[in-house]
């Protein structure tokens, strides 16, 4: 009976571990060229606004406004969320590691909060930096630039042919972290993003544009 207890146990295990270590894609390494993966995403400064519906833990939702200037170049992004009236709800810098938050209103104003969100700002924005570790394809035929950076982080840019790019985050472990799908690109701009983060704490937003213009070096912080 013991016995037969520790298999069930380690069957129980197995199974609640299997979807967290699925792990990327696999992928039929094939040259791919980088410029397809890089396409939706600037490579300047570049005050994006987006109207944000929210999917929250717990399954509340919030409409918001979200505006979002970033500087691949600098490697800065600064956030803010306002209500559709206007009220800036958070604010906040970041530059590499440091983040300087500049107003956050509850429910932004938890200790970790800042931290998360522009992680997934850089996320959303920031294409990944260096070479691919590899490129490939996938059985559909999507091309897949997979980039590692030093922590074993890897990121997947997949170009769907006709469909858009979606992009894939996962841990060391191979437990996936955060998705995003890009659509209705129109002059280099995306005008549909669909970010989903699995954890800590998942949620997903819906980021419709509004608007999309270069800052000039003077208006730069």
């Amino acid at each position: 009976m013991k016995k037969y207890r520790l298999i069930v146990l380690w069957c129980a295990l197995a199974a609640a571990m299997l979807p967290a270590c699925a792990g990327p894609r696999h992928i039929r390494p094939e040259p791919v060229n980088p410029a397809l993966c890089r396409l939706p995403f600037s490579s300047t400064s570049c005050r994006y606004i987006h109207g944000l519906d929210a999917e929250l833990p717990g399954g509340a939702r919030m409409t918001v406004m979200g505006v979002s200037v970033v500087d691949p170049e600098t490697d800065t992004i600064q956030a803010a969320i306002m209500t559709l009236e206007g009220l800036v709800l958070f604010d906040a810098t970041a530059s590499g590691s440091s983040i300087k938050v500049h107003r956050a209103l509850p429910p932004f104003d938890g200790p970790q909060f800042a931290e998360g969100l522009m992680q997934d700002v850089r996320f959303v924005f920031m294409f990944p930096a260096g070479a691919p570790k590899t490129t490939g394809r996938l059985d559909n035929g999507s091309s897949v630039c997979r980039y590692q950076d030093n922590f074993g982080m890897t990121v997947d840019v997949i170009a769907h042919p006709g469909h858009g790019w979606k992009v894939e985050q996962y841990s060391i472990l191979g437990k996936k972290l955060r998705t995003l799908k890009i659509s209705a690109l129109k002059n280099g701009v995306p005008g549909m993003l669909e970010f989903e983060a699995f954890s800590p704490k998942p949620y997903a937003l819906h980021m419709k544009l509004i608007s999309a213009e270069p800052v000039p070096p003077a208006e730069k912080k």
